[in-house]
């Protein structure tokens, strides 16, 4: 039996420049490993592909998926579904399609497929927390072991948002459309519809490239006269059921 595709889980692409990726774009309420479920038609990281002479970015979607295993409706991927012109070379350790028939619907607001065997039946019950860490990007050192301070669970994740929030598309080598590129919009009227595309912006970037939250609520006001915003960004950090905030002050360098 083929292991069930989550996020991050990787692919070969078939072609040339990048021949490896990732699958990203998961169910945000479906999880195996406490990692978000992959399916058809969901898309691989941006990576690049050799046309002519040259690398250019090129991104792809899951082609297929499980016949009898559904997430959310749509056909279940997992390892050895094609990808692009490759295939899914990664998946779950400990879970497995297409030995059981299970409906996956979108009414069912997590569930944790690795508590179950094959059969279809729960075999042990199981903790959903997960600890996350993350290296602080500010460097600061510990007072007595030197080494750097790592962030773990909320301030990982909000490290993380922030991050994605202030990245521009294109800074990224190999993942160009990673970023929200609000800072674009420092240059328009100051008005509602300025405000409404930061937001979507926003809403955007954090769905597609970070699965670890959601209920996101996000506040723009703006500062006019400096020609600036502040940004608040609230959103539930899932595996621990806990509300956290962003706040940026996004204003012109020059």
């Amino acid at each position: 039996m083929p292991a069930l595709t989550r996020i991050s889980d990787t692919t070969t692409t078939g072609h040339g420049c990048d021949g490896i990726t990732t699958v990203i774009g998961p169910s945000l309420n479906v999880f195996t490993n406490n990692r978000g479920n992959e399916r058809k038609g969901d898309p691989t990281a941006p990576h690049t592909i050799l046309a002519g002479d040259v690398c250019v970015p090129h991104s792809a979607v899951i082609n297929v998926g499980s016949s009898n295993v559904f997430t959310n409706g749509i056909p279940q991927a997992r390892l050895g579904d094609s990808t692009d012109g490759g295939s899914i070379i990664s998946g779950s350790p400990n879970v497995f399609v297409n030995g059981w028939n299970k409906y996956i619907n979108t009414n069912m607001s997590k569930v944790n497929l690795s508590d179950y065997n094959v059969s279809g039946q729960r075999v042990s019950i199981v903790s959903r927390y997960q600890q996350y860490s993350d290296l602080d990007l500010s460097l600061i050192p510990h007072p007595q072991k030197k080494d750097i301070i790592p962030l773990t669970d909320i301030d990982a994740v909000r490290q993380s948002v922030k991050n994605l929030i202030l990245t521009a598309r294109y800074e990224r080598p190999f993942q160009p459309q990673l970023g929200s590129n609000i800072r674009s919009l420092l240059f328009e009227n100051s008005d509602t519809t300025t405000s409404y595309l930061i937001k979507n912006y926003i809403k955007e970037v954090i769905n597609q490239y970070e699965p670890r939250v959601n209920g996101l609520i996000i506040e723009v006001d703006d500062d006019s006269d400096n020609n600036a915003y502040y940004i608040t960004v609230t959103f539930n950090v899932i595996s621990i059921s806990t509300n956290a905030n962003v706040k940026i002050y996004l204003e012109r360098l020059r």
